[in-house]
Formats: C-alpha cells, sequence, structure tokens
C-alpha cells in the first residue's frame, strides 16, 4: 500500500484513498488507433460516395474500414480494463475475439467465394464474431462495476453475463446448424432483449441505489499518484461534488 500521510508525519485526513495511475504509452496508442479507424472509415465513405464510382473494389474498401471501426469498438472495453488494471484475462479475451473475428470478416469481404470453404468461414465468423460481442459486453459491465455497488446490481451484472454467453451460444447454433424454426429465433429475440435491458438497467439501478454523500458536507477524499494523473482526476471528482486533497 502506499504511504498517504503529509509530509512532516502528519496522517491524512479521514475518508476514502483514491489511487490514480498514469495510462501508459501503449495505451494511448490503442485508443489513439481507435479514433483513427473511425475517422479513416468516415473519410472514405465520404470520398467514395462524393468522388468514386461504387463499384465491388470500392465496396469491398468501405466494407474493410467499416468492420475496421466496428471491432476496433468491440475490442474498446478490453482497452479500458487494462487501463484499470482489473480482470486483465478478460481484457485479453475481448481483445483476443475481436482480432479473430476482424480478420475472419475481412476473409468473407475479399476472398473468392466460388472456391470451397467459404461456407466454412462465414460459420466461423459469426461463431467469433457473437462470443466477441458477449465478451465486450462482459468487459464493459465489469469496468463499471464498483465496491460500493447495491447487491441488485451485482445480480443483474452475473445475469447480464449469463444471458451474453447464452445469446452468443444460440446464434453460433444457429449459425451452424442452419436452424430454420420460428421458435428457436423467438427464443434468441426474448433473450437478446433481456440481455439489452439488463444492461441498460445496471446502470439506472446503480445510480439509484448507490449510497449517497453524508449530510452536512462533501466527502473528503486523499488521491495518490503522479502530478499529471491527479490534475486529470480532480475536475471529474469535483463535480461529483468531492473535495479532493492531493497526497504525497
Amino acid at each position: 500500500m502506499k504511504d498517504t500521510r503529509r509530509p512532516g508525519g502528519e496522517p491524512a485526513p479521514s475518508g476514502r484513498t483514491i489511487s490514480v495511475t498514469d495510462v501508459s504509452s501503449g495505451k494511448r496508442l490503442f485508443f489513439l488507433g481507435l479514433i483513427a479507424s473511425l475517422v479513416l472509415t468516415a473519410g472514405i465513405a465520404i470520398g467514395v460516395l462524393l468522388f468514386g464510382e461504387f463499384d465491388s473494389t470500392a465496396g469491398k474498401i468501405l466494407s474493410t474500414t467499416a468492420l475496421l471501426a466496428l471491432f476496433s469498438l468491440v475490442a474498446l472495453p478490453g482497452g479500458v480494463l487494462i487501463d484499470q488494471r482489473r480482470h486483465v484475462w478478460l481484457a485479453y479475451t475481448t481483445l483476443a475475439l475481436a482480432v479473430v473475428a476482424f480478420a475472419l470478416a475481412m476473409a468473407v469481404v475479399w476472398r473468392d467465394w466460388e472456391s470451397d470453404g467459404g461456407e466454412t468461414v462465414g460459420k466461423l465468423l459469426a461463431l467469433f464474431a457473437s462470443f466477441a460481442g458477449a465478451s465486450a459486453q462482459a468487459a464493459t459491465t465489469t469496468a463499471r462495476l464498483r465496491p460500493g455497488d447495491p447487491r441488485v446490481v451485482r445480480l443483474m451484472y452475473v445475469a447480464g453475463l449469463g444471458l451474453g454467453v447464452l445469446l452468443a451460444s444460440l446464434i453460433a447454433v444457429a449459425v451452424w446448424a442452419e436452424v430454420d424454426s420460428s421458435g428457436y429465433f423467438r427464443v434468441l429475440g426474448a433473450v437478446a432483449v433481456a440481455d439489452v435491458l439488463l444492461v441498460v438497467v445496471q446502470s439506472v439501478a446503480r445510480r439509484v441505489g448507490g449510497p449517497s454523500p453524508p449530510a452536512g458536507g462533501a466527502r473528503s477524499i486523499l488521491v495518490t499518484g503522479s502530478p499529471d494523473a491527479i490534475e486529470a482526476a480532480i475536475p471529474e471528482l469535483e463535480r461529483r461534488g468531492l473535495t479532493v486533497e492531493p497526497g504525497r
């Protein structure tokens, strides 16, 4: 643990201690790459629509940049967990699934579908994309977990993880088994709606059921970390009505 005493041996004021850590250059490059892919996608789309002929090659290029942006967004929750240094295994699982799904999507876009194996590649894409989505959902909700979350939020978190995996499994089975049953897809749709509902309601329940600051004044929080990280954290904490006292 870090020493949170003031210089001269004075004890730190009562309240919680928050340790703020700088984002490493590798993580910054990840987020910069995400922004660059989104800008590139928009730029190419605008260029093709305004100045180019929309032939098959232009369509493939536009699809490539759009898929790059999509799977960058899928991988983003993994980058957030790495930044938080929490559940790193889930973070790298999300990144790996997104990378594999993107590679398969590129094969679907650019390969010659008259050759053998095209159907298998498409099914593999559906498999990895569905589980990449489930992993991204898990990483997103995990990154939002806080020690003071109400019990109902944690129950919804666990239920959401289960529904995410179930939804991905149902999609994979439907594609690989070539399911042709309206009842099956009704169940799949119901699971998808319930999954989205749980993800949304978690945020609402966290705000409504979370502990409120004690009456009679703002809480005092001791923040430790590098000067740049502390300076970046203070505005957000103050916006929440907290008094931040930097530690050394």
